[in-house]
């Protein structure tokens, strides 16, 4: 049970106050009083005036009941915040308890599955023609030397080699090859008997961010609109990601309408930086609302390859889309890949 001590110290003191008040007000009024029949020689006078000394005791009792409301207001504002706290503390640890519980129902599926271990690595990345080798090595739930082990990835076969009970095996794929999940599936055989398991959390990483570099940004910014000019204004964060193969060597921020670039800007580019910050402030004429806005960021990696990253796109009279993704052109400009993520 909450309990206020406070108020009710300071209602004894006020109290105690008052007290004294009427106390010296009584010994005024009688001091007066004797004087204005001294004055008047004995005869009857007016009472003084207890108004004014009653409104201040009323209002001493106002000030009271104000800040004893008060009080209780801020108590309440305590409470609540306590139980929003208390509140935010059992959703999380229901979160914690719910995720507990899909990771031991993942472990009892892995431990049921005839393939409860596999991993991936890449290597061999071929600038050329865009090409990577991706190796599998998948561990049965048990095996014999008759077992056989293939997989189908993206409608691809791949018979795997047995390695000591481990089964290894390559698959040459583009970099820009999107693998989704549940997209592996391994075929056991052992002699006559042949079984089927889906990898159901199989998932490979996009395969050109192990190689080449990426971008990252964000772009939280507002656009004003006239009949003929656009203004694109706020915070930019720029993000250039190297690899151990490959670096930017150049980037620079681009405006473009209707696809046509209308407005380089300087980043300052350094090969030494990697994040970068500024408050962009910047317009440029359209000939409509109709007309397409972009604001992307351009950059040139040590491969020769080309990346653009949009940050935002002011589009169908208004309408933006933050974080189109980003796209990958070669030295001829042709696009290799869109839209990554």
């Amino acid at each position: 049970m909450h309990v206020v001590v406070a108020p009710l110290f300071l209602l004894i003191f006020i109290l105690m106050i008052v007290g004294v008040f009427v106390l010296i007000y009584l010994a005024l009024y009688r001091y007066n009083l004797n004087k204005a029949l001294k004055e008047n020689n004995g005869k009857h006078v007016a009472l003084p005036d207890v108004r004014s000394a009653i409104s201040a005791i009323l209002i001493i009792i106002l000030f009271f009941n104000i800040f004893s409301l008060n009080s209780q207001v801020n108590d309440l504002e305590n409470e609540i915040s306590n139980l929003n706290r208390n509140f935010d503390s059992e959703i999380s640890n229901l979160q914690n308890a719910i995720n507990e519980l899909n990771n031991k129902l993942d472990d009892m599926e892995k431990a049921n599955s005839l393939i409860p271990n596999y991993s991936y690595k890449v290597d061999n990345f071929n600038t050329n023609d865009m090409t990577a080798n991706l190796i599998l090595e998948l561990i049965p739930k048990s095996y014999t030397k008759d077992t056989k082990i293939s997989v189908n990835i993206n409608n691809k076969d791949v018979e795997l080699q047995d390695k000591g009970g481990k089964y290894a095996g390559s698959i040459k794929v583009n970099i820009f090859d999107k693998f989704e999940e549940d997209t592996l599936i391994a075929t056991i055989s052992n002699g006559n008997v042949m079984e089927t398991c889906e990898l159901t959390d199989f998932y490979v990483e996009p395969l050109w961010k192990y190689v080449l570099p990426s971008i990252s940004a964000k772009a939280p910014v507002d656009f004003t609109s006239s009949k003929d000019k656009l203004n694109i204004e706020g915070d930019i964060y720029v993000g250039l990601y190297s690899t151990d193969s490959y670096k930017f060597t150049d980037a620079y921020m681009d405006i473009l309408v209707n696809n046509k670039s209308v407005k380089n800007i300087d980043m300052k580019f350094s090969e030494n930086e990697m994040d970068y910050y500024w408050y962009l402030d910047e317009s440029v004429e359209i000939a409509s609302t109709n007309d397409i806005v972009d604001v992307c960021v351009i950059a040139t990696d040590s491969a020769g390859y080309t990346h653009k990253y949009t940050l935002v796109s002011w589009q169908d009279d208004g309408y933006a889309i933050y974080e189109d993704g980003e796209e990958i052109f070669d030295k001829n400009g042709n696009k290799l890949a869109g839209e990554l993520e």
